[in-house]
């Protein structure tokens, strides 16, 4: 069977809080290269990239994750009779590929614990992002009332694990080797739909050498029809910046993060890195070294340029 993408559904509209500018690096504006620090200090761009990579690298895993698995979803709700199927699709644009098969594993009809797809992307763009090619494996953990829940914000659940396989974005320069598990519910239909988005174990390597090992990073996120909210971060970044070689960073979250504003945090072995956020693009950091509470560098920077330095080494 051959066919093209249907289209997205009312899921993944989802709004993030978290986004950097440009959809989080991988939509069609691509990557970024070496920028300049506007006569910022050494120490300020370094500062700015650890947090591109922290803040930024991980949204934009999440937007691989969840651009994928939105796709995948979407090609399973819309099998006729549901069970399982077998498709090659035409990709976004016309050019690439997607080759998916679905294992309906207790032959319910419908999407239920157990059940497994996979995907073979060549040259293939799905939803925002650029093309990609490489393999992915879904795996669902937990499903309750799946279909009416992402495409009809009914009650329900989805516990989703995504395996990406060498999943590669040339004209990005990044490519990605790990899992991402998305974990949704809602307890009403149209009511507040609470996710975690974990990567238990996820590298992300690019051209320029700026790469990344995410373990154990969960954001929490509450979304309602009008508000979305992150109120939990953790887990651990291993992360190689120019000048400072490969360092090691604990995330945290001191204030959740709205649509007016929130603090994301960033702990090394010598220093805290704090990105204050408000309700636009321009935001705040502050570089406290030897953690002993006291800021020694205050930063300015934006989303927008945080964006563009997280596969800048």
């Amino acid at each position: 069977m051959q066919g093209k993408f249907m289209i997205m559904s009312p899921r993944s509209l989802r709004f993030h809080a978290l986004a950097v500018t440009c959809a989080a690096l991988l939509s069609a504006c691509g990557g970024g290269g070496d920028d300049d620090d506007s006569g910022d200090s050494t120490q300020a761009l370094q500062a700015k990239k650890a947090l591109a990579r922290g803040y930024g690298g991980f949204r934009s895993a999440d937007e691989v994750g969840f651009g994928i698995t939105d796709q995948l979803l979407t090609i399973i709700f819309a099998i006729p009779g549901g069970g399982s199927a077998t498709a090659t699709y035409t990709c976004v644009g016309g050019t690439g590929t997607l080759v998916f098969g679905y294992t309906d594993q207790d032959g319910s009809g419908t999407l239920t614990t157990g059940d497994t797809a996979t995907a073979t992307l060549n040259g293939c763009a799905v939803g925002n992002l650029v093309a990609a090619t490489g393999q992915v494996s879904l795996s669902v953990q937990e499903a309750t009332n799946a279909a009416n829940f992402y495409l009809n914000d009914q009650a329900g659940s989805l516990d989703l694990l995504l395996t990406l396989g060498n999943l590669a974005f040339t004209s990005v320069g990044a490519t990605y080797n790990g899992s991402y598990r998305l974990d949704q519910s809602a307890a009403t239909a149209g009511g507040a739909v609470t996710e975690d988005v974990t990567l238990a174990a996820m590298a992300v390597s690019a051209t320029s050498g700026a790469n990344a090992s995410y373990t154990n990073v969960t954001a929490r996120n509450v979304y309602t029809s009008t508000t979305t909210t992150t109120n939990a971060f953790s887990g651990t970044v291993d992360t190689t910046i120019a000048g400072l070689g490969n360092v090691q960073y604990t995330l945290s979250l001191p204030q959740p993060i709205t649509a007016t504003g929130g603090e994301f945090r960033m702990t090394s072995s010598t220093q805290t890195l704090t990105l204050l956020l408000g309700s636009g693009n321009p935001v705040a950091i502050d570089v406290d070294n030897g953690k002993n509470g006291s800021v020694d560098l205050e930063v300015d920077s934006t989303l927008t340029e945080l964006g563009s330095l997280v596969f800048t080494l």
